[in-house]
């Protein structure tokens, strides 16, 4: 997916952030020989599994992994593994229980707190925004235009809340966005469905329009209409303003070797349903599901979210509501706070590959695409 200029520029500061820790130690430590994952197609699958699970571990052993993975079959764990610790203490073990950060996987979630609201009547997806917000200044966008990233508009509300941040609290909220988006509307470079672009500001405004709708903070409506029913004890939405304790929170951190630096969050970390989503890999397998069938959306609102959407010259975008689109899968991705995550969904044969890293690992992205090479075959044989 298209890296926004914001997302850039919050990638260099983290890594301007974690380049001291790293620095020091690269400078007088080689850095270490990452271990080889030997598979061919021919393997029986119990040795493809413990080959992969083997590799983790010394992945982890040579602090190169740190986080979680997770191959499942018709909601059943083929390989259900976690790697380290649940933050830069080292004190904590990671557990099945152990709740991550899903960073933009959150997306998925935003887009079925939607789904809910036009399930009760109180949306329809070819809605004009401006039904719901009334005073939002570009008129002629609707909420499927949000959620298939079509809108046009500029992915500009983290440089928005930068430049009028005099005005605002101690922490960046959802309304603050929205009110940020009317006060100082902005130019577009496109029309609404002539193109597709990601775009992290559709999805705040999806969370506005939730907590507008159900005046409910966007964290309790999806508590209370999302994961409750769904018996997802170990999810939540979790931002600097969320005052609930939070049990099971693993962090993101920065490490070398043994060396590990904490990662917290700014204070644009306020906002949530572009991210913020935290969830357990238990909890994750009930999420796999969820998209086959369940109680709260009906079968024709899911087939939406899989749709490819048709754009205004007849051709049509990869992006469905938090799904990029394939052949045979549906995934995405999201990296935010020295998380990475990456899940892939195999519809017609059931089955879901997940990794979760939350150690900052600069080689993170060789790790994750080794991972799904030696797995899809699990799926795709």
């Amino acid at each position: 997916m298209p890296i926004t200029m914001m997302m850039m520029m919050m990638m260099m500061m983290m890594i301007i952030i974690i380049g001291a820790l790293y620095v020091s130690y690269v400078l007088f430590y080689p850095f270490p020989t990452k271990p080889k994952l030997e598979i061919d197609g021919l393997i029986p699958q119990e040795e493809r599994l413990s080959r992969i699970d083997k590799w983790f571990r010394d992945l982890h052993k040579n602090g190169m992994f740190n986080g979680a993975v997770l191959l499942a079959r018709n909601g059943s764990p083929l390989l259900m593994k976690l790697y380290g610790f649940t933050d830069h203490t080292a004190k904590k073990r990671l557990s099945s229980k152990s709740s991550f950060r899903l960073a933009s996987l959150s997306k998925q979630f935003t887009a079925a707190g939607t789904l809910i609201l036009v399930e009760k009547g109180v949306l329809r997806l070819d809605d004009l925004v401006k039904k719901h917000i009334g005073n939002f200044p570009y008129v002629d966008v609707t909420i499927r235009h949000l959620l298939n990233h079509t809108s046009g508009l500029l992915d500009d509300y983290m440089i928005l809340a930068e430049e009028h941040r005099a005005g605002l609290g101690e922490f960046l909220r959802i309304s603050d966005v929205l009110e940020l988006i009317i006060k100082h509307p902005q130019k577009r470079n496109l029309e609404p469905n002539s193109e597709y672009w990601y775009n992290n500001t559709n999805y705040v405004l999806l969370a506005a329009i939730i907590e507008e709708k159900s005046k409910k903070t966007f964290e309790d409506f999806m508590k209370e209409e999302l994961f409750d029913p769904l018996g997802m004890k170990n999810s939540r939405v979790w931002n600097l303003l969320s005052n609930k304790p939070f049990m099971n929170k693993a962090d993101g951190f920065a490490q070398y070797k043994d060396a590990r630096q904490e990662l917290k969050p700014t204070w644009i970390d306020g906002v949530a349903g572009d991210g913020a989503v935290f969830c357990s890999l238990e909890d994750l397998l009930i999420w796999d599901q969820f998209w086959y069938g369940n109680s709260l959306i009906p079968n024709d609102l899911i087939r939406e979210s899989y749709t490819k959407p048709t754009l205004n010259d007849g051709s049509q975008s990869d992006y469905g509501f938090g799904w990029i689109i394939e052949k045979d899968k549906l995934w995405h991705n999201g990296a935010w706070l020295g998380v990475k995550t990456h899940y892939i969904r195999f519809p017609e044969n059931r089955g879901c590959l997940i990794i979760i890293e939350n150690s900052a690992n600069l080689d993170i992205d060789s790790t994750i695409e080794k991972f799904i090479n030696v797995s899809s075959p699990l799926f795709t044989g």
